[in-house]
């Protein structure tokens, strides 16, 4: 079957989704917790109640095109000045993320325009623990990302397996939602990604299993595989 877009041409401007990360001068996100907040934070804004009702139209203009999203910072004033915006707002450990309804790339809002996309980059105090949850996305160890780019991909990754989970057992996403939407972002070793990505043992009625390959806008050339997401039921 072939998917017809619903919204889209191939000559129309194109959407974003954007994630807004705190970053107060005293108080850093840690890189991590950064990862894991944007990937929550987009599937909580995607399956709130009011993307099936008022958010409805933006959120399939968007998810009908290049599925887009740019991550950017703010602090004091500007922060505080996003906040009349429509988004949903999620904290993980030390980072605080906002995920706001998507919008035209070239008809942003000022207080999302004027915010600082380039030079969000951060750093774990140690090493994250084991993923201690069903849903996890993996890095590709390989690939360079600053923790803006490493989010978008952590977040992308998110919302495939979601969107494929819900398809097949709606009640189970909805419990899970409830709870948060807990899930993990590790960077992968070399051995556990080659596994990752030629085993077959995944493509099974009990698994979800996405890859998510750059469209190439920033960092990385285009058709990168760059983060997989998974999840064992």
């Amino acid at each position: 079957m072939i998917a017809v877009n619903r919204y889209v041409r191939d000559d129309e401007e194109p959407w974003a989704l954007n994630l807004v990360v705190r970053v107060e001068k005293d108080q850093l996100p840690q890189h991590t917790d950064l990862l894991e907040a944007a990937a929550r934070a987009t599937v909580l804004l995607l399956n709130d109640e009011r993307a099936s009702t008022i958010w409805l139209d933006a959120i399939a203009r968007w998810h009908d095109g290049r599925i887009r999203k740019l991550c950017r910072r703010a602090r004091g004033a500007k922060w505080a000045a996003t906040d009349e915006l429509d988004h949903v707002e999620l904290t993980a450990g030390t980072a605080v993320v906002r995920a706001f309804v998507p919008c035209a790339v070239d008809a942003q809002p000022e207080q999302l325009r004027r915010l600082q996309l380039a030079g969000t980059n951060f750093t774990d105090i140690a090493p994250p623990g084991l993923a201690s949850t069903d849903l996890v996305v993996w890095l590709n160890p390989s690939i360079a990302m600053s923790s803006a780019k490493a989010a978008v991909q952590a977040a992308h990754a998110a919302q495939l397996v979601v969107e494929r989970w819900k398809a097949a057992r709606p009640l189970d996403v909805a419990a899970w939602l409830a709870h948060g939407a807990p899930l993990s972002v590790r960077s992968a070793d070399e051995v556990l990604w080659k596994f990752l990505v030629e085993t077959t043992d995944f493509h099974q009625q009990e698994t979800f299993y996405v890859q998510v390959h750059d469209a190439g806008f920033t960092e990385i050339p285009a058709g990168s595989l760059t983060a997989i997401g998974l999840l064992v039921t």
